[in-house]
């Protein structure tokens, strides 16, 4: 068939993914002039003449190294279309992960399920994350296969806004955005308008006098200052280097604080796991040279195992708390 196409000029329609329409319509009919009635009705799902050859070499194909190598290299590489529906996709999956079992190629049902998730477009959010914090009685192909059925239903439901506030301009999930992105894509509670949230809104900071019914936020102060205080480990904070980022064990600190709809994993320096819950800001004070010195910790993890709390100060905000730091700490 296809030192049919070479001879007829569409030999570019088997080659290439994005090849011309007319010329690919072409190679399809002539493809199909060349197939019995049971052939058409097999290859009837698939929409392209590049398509159609895929599948017809996984049918027949030999047991060839480089038949072998090419079926894995279109396996890995496999990423669902926009006008695919899920359970199109995984039959597709399923179909070159057979075809390539009948070559002596098999693959664990843990990498499957990878595959499965990484060939997934950006709109379905962190799903290996939210995977990989699952108990691992859960972790079947079938249950997977469900979860994301029901994921694309969400993704229909919400269509084109939770495209934005998943992706933005940078196409990352909203659990991998950092706060100030989560700010330009959500809306303040206190005015509606989108750049920040309700403890920093400028017409809540206008509002002066309490009125019957008014929502108060509340903001939380934590108080950095040198000497040998002990308020007791969990209450601590331990200011340094050696964290990669802040992290926080008690809720009630957070003057905002976006809880994980499924935990994360993070690693401490001796390999061991733990389950961040969330990520947020708090707000500290200091006194520096005498005087009161405010500032804020961004993009702080809410980890309720933390036996101490953890400030990278290298990250802090407020430059006159930071100079001053450095200051004390190089003498």
């Amino acid at each position: 068939m296809t030192i049919i196409l070479k001879l007829q000029g569409l030999e570019e329609t088997i080659q290439n993914d994005q090849a011309d329409p007319v010329k690919d319509m072409q190679a399809i009919l002539i493809l199909l002039s060349c197939m019995d009635n049971n052939h058409k009705t097999q290859v009837q799902p698939e929409v392209t003449a590049r398509e159609i050859i895929q599948y017809l070499d996984r049918q027949y194909a030999d047991r060839s190294e480089a038949t072998k190598h090419r079926l894995l290299s279109d396996f890995l590489r496999s990423k669902k279309r926009q006008d695919e529906s899920i359970s199109q996709h995984l039959s597709k999956l399923k179909e070159k992960r057979a075809a390539l079992r009948n070559l002596g190629e098999d693959h664990s049902e843990e990498f499957f399920q990878v595959l499965i998730i990484n060939s997934l477009p950006p709109e379905y959010g962190d799903l290996l994350g939210q995977w990989e914090t699952m108990h691992h009685s859960m972790k079947t192909t079938i249950f997977l296969e469900s979860w994301l059925k029901q994921k694309e239903e969400k993704v229909k439901e919400q269509g084109p806004a939770m495209a934005v506030a998943l992706t933005g301009s940078s196409r990352k999930p909203w659990d991998q955005m950092t706060i100030k992105e989560k700010k330009e894509v959500s809306k303040c509670k206190a005015c509606n308008k989108k750049g920040h949230w309700a403890a920093e809104c400028p017409k809540a900071k206008d509002d002066k006098g309490d009125k019957a019914g008014d929502v108060k936020t509340i903001r939380t102060n934590v108080i950095f200052n040198m000497g040998n205080l002990d308020p007791g480990p969990l209450q601590k904070w331990v200011l340094g280097s050696g964290a990669t980022q802040h992290m926080c064990n008690t809720k009630q600190l957070f003057s905002e604080l976006v809880l994980f709809e499924v935990p994360r994993q993070a690693s401490v320096g001796d390999g061991k796991k733990i389950q961040v819950m969330g990520v947020g800001t708090v707000n500290i004070v200091a006194m520096v040279n005498g005087e009161k010195v405010t500032g804020t910790l961004s993009e702080v993890s809410y980890i309720p195992s933390l036996a101490t709390n953890w400030a990278q100060w290298e990250q802090l905000q407020n430059v006159e708390f930071q100079l001053d730091l450095k200051a004390r700490l190089a003498g």
